[in-house]
């Protein structure tokens, strides 16, 4: 099916290549023939291109991607139909996917791991906040481009979509792999943090090259693993992790959804507080080769592009210039510290080579920023800080101290200590108070310790001093000095408590705070249950009555309560700190009016129960608005069947005549989309007709099924209603037995 789409032209989009086969079709590479800009066309099989289940995933990961306006996230552009072949128009993203990356180059580094983490959590924590769970995140879904920029893409099953949940491993790109224990428990189970999980396992691959169930063979042993079985530490497969990286790769994959990071951003806060303990500037060291494309463009779209390929050649020439000018000064450079050391050492530009050392830096009093030729490489102390050797010039800093300024001469493989004690600058703040008979050093003698304790109720927020991030209380931080502090005490969930406190004596300063929530408890029931809550308007998803959401914005609302059938019940309440707001309810029930002619005559049924034997004549009743199953029997004809939306308030009217037969058209093709001659079947007779051939039947449900020699049915036999003129065709999809 893939090859036969390259070249052609669908709504003003030359296809160009394929660029992979996911579960409901193709992804091909194309180029707006007026735009001259290439995109990403997902499309439909032709052959599931029928089915409404299948129409329906592609038209909610359309609507779910077009939610999301993220730099990580791959951009929808548009959604459309043309001859009845549907597709989404999205951002080409030119680069690897993270899967063929890891099986190209192994497991990466930390440093090259960790911005990658970062970036699928910022992504992933965006959907999070639109309300979207992405419910398939794996490396094949996560796109590296050549800028080592992240994309995230194929939210085919994000929001509620358990009735199309696959369940295959190895065939379906490795799914199963990367499931939280929820999901492989059922779809419905699913929250935000089963995305992430699949972080957690993905985060897992990257620095071990390799997932915890290599030596799995089968599907079931795989999901009693992930269910209840302990998974291995990834320090078993690859020992140079670090122990604090897999604490948080190990909270992120807990089979208890209650122990893992709640949020993206508190697992992005745990992996920013190790980067920032390291000291380390990560570097973006793994780059992606990929091969030029190849496209075949005819000679209307050549004429069309060539402005872009004079102005893409200008490019060229001009980066090629620059890639000159740079190689002729690292020559000067080159032959200026060779020839002339001395002169080199006189300097603060620096000439270094490719090889690494080791870099430590503390500092008496602790907390000094550190910059390395003017970039800031953290604050002290700084440990096992990788840089080549040549020479650099250092900066200590530290606010309330005389900053230290040198150069270091660092060799190759050395690995360099270096320890530093800053003295203290003279503050005008508290000179002014000492006679002017003391001496310098008296003034010196005057520079003290102070230290302040942080609690809060509840524990564990975090506390900025002076706009730095302290810890999480209850802590106390030592070794500062006299003057004013502004403190701030942070919690999600709480509001911010700050202060100022002036330290003037040695001595240790308390600060205690009782954090205010601004949550609180909303419970809501029906009767019956079921219903959708919208709350200002807006739709509570994946939720139905009863509700219970413990941590709500505290306010006033105005709620809605919407259930098929029933009056929509409104109101108002308000929520507030740390109290529970309940709303109990008994919903009042629609009524509707059925009335049905069986022609020539039939049984009545409603909902499998007979309501009228036989009869010609119109028949009436009274039903709830909702739907319901009605059924007309005639014991020759056949029977007609269908599941009907009873309108409140209104007369529904439904002439079943057996009398009158319509055409249908029958087709079948193979696993490729090819068309196949089959013989068709209708309630268990032959036809007659092979296919594609359009059948007359009469008004009512029959079994349709097709049979050729050699080939097995995916769907064996399909129960059609035929009504009226417009009938759906029905497509049978047959695969060649072995």
């Amino acid at each position: 099916m893939a090859s036969s789409y390259i070249g052609k032209v669908l709504d003003n989009y030359r296809i160009i290549e394929n660029l992979g086969i996911g579960g409901m079709g193709v992804v091909f590479k194309a180029i707006h023939i007026k735009l001259d800009k290439l995109v990403a066309l997902k499309m439909i099989a032709p052959g599931l291109a029928m089915n409404e289940n299948f129409i329906k995933r592609f038209e909610k990961e359309a609507k779910a991607l077009a939610k999301l306006h993220n730099p990580n996230i791959v951009a929808i552009h548009d959604l459309r139909s043309y001859n009845d072949q549907w597709f989404i128009v999205m951002e080409y993203v030119d680069g690897i996917n993270l899967y063929d990356q890891i099986r190209k180059n192994g497991a990466y580094k930390w440093q090259e791991a960790i911005p990658i983490i970062k970036q699928i959590l910022s992504a992933i924590g965006h959907a999070h906040d639109a309300g979207i769970i992405h419910r398939d995140l794996k490396p094949n879904n996560v796109m590296i481009t050549k800028q080592g920029k992240i994309k995230i893409t194929d939210f085919g099953l994000a929001k509620d979509q358990s009735s199309l949940m696959q369940s295959k491993t190895v065939s379906s790109g490795g799914t199963l792999f990367y499931m939280s224990p929820e999901h492989v428990k059922g779809f419905s189970y699913t929250d935000t943090r089963s995305d992430i999980y699949s972080i957690g396992i993905t985060f897992y691959e990257m620095l071990s090259g390799k997932l915890p169930f290599e030596n799995i063979n089968s599907d079931f042993d795989l999901r009693e693993t992930i269910v209840r079985k302990e998974i291995q530490k990834p320090t078993e497969l690859n020992p140079d992790i670090p122990p604090e990286l897999e604490s948080i790769i190990m909270k992120a994959i807990s089979k208890n959804p209650d122990k893992r990071f709640q949020t993206t951003v508190e697992m992005l806060e745990a992996i920013n507080k190790y980067s920032t303990k390291q000291g380390y500037a990560v570097k973006k060291d793994r780059t992606i080769k990929l091969s030029k494309d190849k496209i075949v463009r005819t000679e209307e779209d050549k004429k069309n592009i060539s402005q872009d390929v004079v102005k893409n050649d200008q490019k060229k020439v001009g980066k090629l210039k620059r890639w000159i000018i740079a190689a002729v000064l690292f020559l000067i450079v080159l032959v200026i510290y060779n020839f002339y050391p001395d002169f080199v050492s006189k300097k603060k530009d620096v000439f270094v080579s490719n090889k690494y050392s080791s870099l430590s830096i503390s500092s008496n009093p602790e907390n000094a920023s550190v910059f390395l030729n003017t970039d800031s490489i953290g604050i002290t102390p700084v440990t096992k800080y990788q840089v080549n050797a040549g020479i650099y010039s250092l900066r200590i800093s530290n606010k309330n101290y005389i900053s230290i300024d040198t150069s270091i001469h660092i060799s190759d493989t050395l690995n360099l200590n270096l320890s530093f004690s800053l003295k203290p600058k003279i503050q005008n703040e508290y000179v002014e108070n000492i006679p002017q008979k003391e001496s310098l050093s008296e003034v010196k003698k005057s520079v003290f310790n102070a230290s302040i304790s942080v609690d809060s109720n509840p524990a564990q927020a975090t506390i900025w001093i002076n706009g730095k991030n302290r810890g999480k209380t209850p802590n106390k931080i030592t070794n500062l000095q006299r003057g004013m502090y502004n403190i701030t005490i942070k919690k999600s969930g709480f509001e911010d408590y700050s202060t100022r406190i002036r330290l003037s004596d040695e001595k240790t300063y308390f600060i205690t705070s009782n954090l205010v929530s601004t949550t609180g408890i909303l419970s809501v029931e029906t009767e019956p249950e079921g219903a959708i809550l919208f709350l200002n308007n807006k739709q509570i998803e994946n939720q139905t009555t009863p509700i219970q959401m413990n941590q709500i914005q505290v306010g006033k609302y105005q709620f809605r309560l919407h259930k098929h059938g029933f009056e929509e019940y409104t109101g108002s309440f308000e929520i507030k700190p740390n109290k529970s707001q309940n709303i109990k309810t008994k919903l009042k029930q629609l009524l509707g009016n059925l009335s049905i002619h069986a022609l020539p005559w039939g049984s009545i049924y409603v909902d499998d129960q007979l309501q009228k034997a036989s009869t010609d004549i119109k028949f009436e009743m009274t039903l709830t608005a909702n739907k319901h199953k009605i059924k007309v029997v005639h014991p020759t004809l056949g029977f007609w069947e269908k599941i009907v939306d009873i309108t409140a308030n209104d007369i529904n009217k439904i002439v079943v005549n057996f009398n009158r037969q319509y055409a249908i058209f029958i087709n079948c093709v193979d696993k490729s989309g090819s068309p196949l001659e089959a013989k068709i079947y209708a309630d268990e007779k032959d036809t007659g007709f092979v296919t594609p051939q359009e059948i007359i039947l009469r008004t009512g449900v029959h079994k349709i099924r097709v049979k050729k020699d050699g080939y097995t049915a995916e769907n064996e036999e399909k129960e059609v209603l035929i009504e009226s003129k417009n009938n759906k065709p029905q497509i049978f999809v047959l695969e060649k037995v072995n």
